[in-house]
């Protein structure tokens, strides 16, 4: 009788020994199974080589998020009526602490993304008009005591007006520099060799306009030299002009001399009132107004003769 629990205990005992490995065998093949059903992933892509644009495209991006923030925290807050009341149009100190950062960012985009692409040509010139406007608008609403203050007030109004719709037109601009590939960058994209012909052409044209507007007809008002966007034109027209004689575009040789005097003569005459030009400004800017109409006439003689359908 005592022999029989313990025969029952060794064969419950067998029994479990039994059961384990197989279970273990079934787990596995299930899992095998479940492996083998389940889609293989195909490899991931390797990540796209850094761009040598990464830097120019952050500049970009970084000037228009500032000039967008300080638009909605200072520029759409300067009220003209202020100055009835002896008070200041905006926080100068506090709108300067925060917006002045624009000129730095300015002044280290210009030059690597001048004369790239008509696209970005666009974006630098608005960018470069708020850089201004900006500059002239804190001037100007440091002054309070004011005699004449309704025509002070307009001036300021239209002013603030201006640069708001300069700001304004930043974002959509970045937006297609974004879309514009690192080819259309190097000059090497998509852009017609007529259509690069035209905007070359149309860049050096600006050169004598853009005297007339930010160089004769504010010393004729007394009024401040646009700094950023003659630096701007001068650097694009500079480029531009050098770009004609390339065989590609075929241009008129007559045309390619006549714009690389005007554009040496406009980068001359962009230094001169650049600087610290006060005590030699009654002798010396008389020469530079003759040598700016010089290489005007020459440049619309020499494009007159080998595009005579282009004012028609």
């Amino acid at each position: 009788m005592r022999r029989i629990p313990i025969l029952i205990l060794l064969s419950v005992f067998a029994l479990a020994a039994g059961c384990g490995p197989s279970k273990e065998v079934a787990a596995k093949k299930a899992a095998a199974e479940a492996a083998a059903k389940k889609p293989v992933e195909a490899p991931k892509p390797p990540p796209p080589p850094p761009s040598e644009f990464d830097t120019l495209r952050k500049q970009l991006a970084e000037f228009t998020t500032l000039a967008t923030a300080c638009d909605k925290g200072w520029f759409a807050k300067v009220d003209p009526n202020k100055i009835d009341k002896w008070e200041l149009a905006i926080d100068i100190p506090s709108m300067e602490e925060k917006c002045d950062p624009l000129l730095r960012l300015y002044e280290a985009l210009y030059q690597p993304a001048g004369f790239r692409h008509p696209v970005l040509d666009q974006y630098l010139r608005t960018a470069a008009l708020v850089t201004d406007r900006y500059m002239f608008l804190a001037f100007r609403c440091k002054k309070v005591g004011v005699r004449d203050k309704i025509p002070y007030k307009k001036m300021l109004t239209e002013l603030r007006d201006a640069l708001r719709a300069d700001v304004a037109g930043l974002a959509p601009g970045l937006e297609g520099v974004l879309k514009l590939t690192d080819a259309d960058l190097q000059g090497t994209g998509s852009l017609a060799s007529d259509a690069r012909r035209t905007w070359t052409l149309d860049a050096v044209a600006r050169l004598p306009q853009d005297f007339t507007s930010w160089i004769s007809a504010p010393r004729k008002e007394n009024a401040p030299i646009w700094r950023y966007s003659l630096m701007t034109t001068s650097t694009i027209g500079t480029r531009a002009a050098t770009t004609l004689g390339t065989p590609q575009l075929s241009v008129d040789p007559a045309v390619v001399k006549a714009a690389g005097d005007l554009a040496t003569a406009f980068a001359g005459a962009w230094q001169f009132w650049s600087g610290d030009y006060f005590e030699a400004e009654e002798k010396g800017s008389p020469a530079q107004y003759k040598a700016m109409k010089k290489v005007s006439d020459g440049w619309r003689k020499a494009f007159a003769k080998a595009y005579p359908k282009a004012g028609k």
